[in-house]
């Protein structure tokens, strides 16, 4: 049962490379660092299970909707989507330039070349797995963006892009009564990198393909400015000066 001192929490699905850490700053900002547990930081579990969660008003990380469905719980979804081939690029210089030497190893297990882009997409399954219509099925469990849009306008979900960050922090910050919303560039590189990282042009049709869902969903949401489908009333049990103290553990 989830706990009864905490009627609704705010889950972050972050999508990889889509400004999530500065999320998670703002998260700790607004609520308090006890209040949130973060995947890789607080917890490192492939799925998350109601029980993790029941002391926190803030769960977030590279968990996906789907692990979240069947908890016991009323949940706002929040996000933010990236035009897919930067997205793409970000994701490949993150693992040839931040990553630890042992996630490296594994990625050059997986076909990865910290060389070439294009030699990875032809040779690594597991990165085209994590660039295939990855946001869909993030934020929805769903390969399309049609079937997306619609798990997006049938439950809480309050959904930005990158491209809007300001709208989308200010649409938070109206909604939860933020006191404190200055976004913050936490694992932003020099984005000179992007113009550096070729694609070979026989792999275009590939990586429109790839891609394809991802950009449909992301240039809806973009013309929207943000995609809000959480009752106000709801969103206002969000207020941080309306949450307890998070429970001892």
């Amino acid at each position: 049962m989830p706990s009864p001192l905490i009627r609704t929490r705010l889950i972050w699905i972050h999508i990889e490379k889509t400004a999530g850490n500065s999320f998670r700053v703002l998260a700790y900002d607004n609520y308090g660092r006890e209040n949130v547990v973060w995947s890789g930081i607080d917890l490192r579990k492939p799925n998350i299970e109601h029980t993790d969660v029941v002391p926190y008003t803030v769960v977030g990380g590279h968990w996906p909707y789907n692990d979240y469905i069947n908890h016991n719980a009323e949940y706002v979804y929040c996000s933010v989507l990236r035009e897919p081939v930067a997205r793409m690029k970000s994701f490949f210089n993150f693992i040839c330039t931040k990553m630890d030497n042992a996630g490296k190893q594994q990625w050059s297990t997986w076909g990865f070349d910290p060389e070439s882009l294009s030699n990875t997409l032809r040779k690594s399954a597991k990165f085209v797995r994590m660039i295939e219509s990855r946001q869909c099925w993030m934020l929805s469990g769903q390969n399309d963006c049609d079937s997306a849009i619609k798990i997006l306008e049938n439950n809480n979900f309050i959904v930005g892009t990158l491209d809007q960050h300001k709208v989308y922090i200010k649409t938070l910050e109206e909604l939860f009564g933020w006191r404190k919303s200055e976004f913050q560039h936490v694992n932003k590189g020099a984005m000179h990198y992007q113009d550096s990282i070729k694609i070979d042009d026989a792999l275009m049709p590939l990586v429109e393909e790839i891609c394809q869902q991802d950009r449909l969903l992301f240039e809806r949401v973009n013309q929207q400015g943000v995609l809000n489908s959480t009752p106000r009333a709801v969103a206002k049990t969000l207020y941080p000066n309306a949450l307890p103290k998070t429970l001892s553990h």
